[in-house]
């Protein structure tokens, strides 16, 4: 561990504890109450972050299994996008609102369970939809649950009272795949051509199922 500035302390095992413990208490609470208040989905990227940057816990987390979403159920392939998050399409307006996996829907999402390294680092978590034009090469650690995470609070945690980051206007217009779409009655829409309402954006929905899915590791939220 680096030795702190002088004006500074290295914070003892209690006090590291006690981080740990509080985040998830607030993960906990903010998956309470995220259907009345969608917005609050951006602390619980706050909340992960504290949680698994913690030295304290990161003994804990060698030997802990956590949730990922099985990619069958009963032999057939489920449809899901990117693959934490589904949607459905709405009319009158036209539009879409994404929603997380999680488990408590009637048919019960199935999960495997695997060491924390992958879940965070390596299982590709987003998978930007990308038109033939657009070569810009991606970083795939960005894609993962850690990358995900760790921009997010970055750019919420650095952002001044007076100053919008874009990342928000992003994240409520679901312009991280701004090129995802689909066809009705021969018309072809896509996210970024303005013609579709989201009703629930793709992070929040994103956000929410990576909270489930951290919650249930620790035992923390009630399963069907």
């Amino acid at each position: 561990m680096e030795k702190p500035p002088a004006n500074e302390r290295s914070l003892t095992s209690d006090e590291r504890k006690l981080i740990v413990e509080g985040s998830l208490k607030r993960l906990q609470v903010l998956h309470n109450v995220v259907d009345q208040e969608p917005s609050v989905c951006l602390y619980m990227a706050i909340e992960m972050w504290n949680v698994f940057n913690n030295s304290w816990i990161q003994p804990q987390l060698k030997t802990r299994k956590f949730p990922t979403p099985a990619m069958y159920k009963n032999g057939r392939k489920m449809e899901l996008l990117f693959p934490l998050v589904g949607f459905q399409i709405q009319k009158n307006p036209l539009g879409v609102a994404f929603s997380p996996v999680l488990s408590e829907s009637g048919q019960g999402m199935k999960y495997d369970y695997i060491p924390f390294k992958d879940w965070w680092r390596k299982e590709i978590a987003h998978q930007p939809m990308r038109s033939p034009e657009d070569q810009e090469k991606v970083d795939v650690s960005r894609l993962t649950r850690f990358g995900l995470i760790r921009d997010i609070r970055n750019k919420l945690a650095a952002h001044q009272d007076h100053i919008r980051p874009r990342l928000l206007d992003e994240i409520e217009q679901s312009l991280l795949i701004k090129d995802w779409g689909f066809e009705m009655e021969g018309i072809s829409y896509k996210i970024g051509d303005g013609k579709l309402t989201v009703t629930y954006p793709y992070l929040y929905a994103l956000l929410r199922q990576m909270n489930y899915e951290t919650l249930r590791a620790f035992e923390m939220v009630e399963t069907k």
